[in-house]
């Protein structure tokens, strides 16, 4: 299995693997229990697969996001969801 995986990483050298965690966060909606201040890290809270859970979020946009706002996960990355107000999100169509 191992041969296989370096076989493949060679032949791959500008590729980047997709961290499924990730992209599953894409599109989740949520709700701010932690404001997010502009540039700053706030706190949401979602369900998936049944369970709660929490992280880490930050403004898009980098505007301010009230606590209880219910959010889009718009991008995740490296353990850090980027968030869209609803509202805002379903306005672009």
């Amino acid at each position: 299995l191992w041969i296989l995986f370096f076989l493949v990483a060679l032949r791959l050298p500008g590729h980047r693997f997709l961290n499924p965690p990730d992209d599953r966060m894409v599109g989740t909606v949520a709700t701010v229990t932690m404001p997010i201040e502009p540039n700053q890290t706030g706190e949401i809270i979602y369900t998936q697969g049944g369970t709660r859970h929490s992280d880490g979020a930050r403004s898009a946009d980098g505007k301010p996001i009230e606590h209880g706002t219910e959010v889009v996960v718009v991008r995740y990355e490296r353990g850090m969801a980027y968030v869209e107000p609803w509202n805002s999100f379903v306005a672009k169509g």
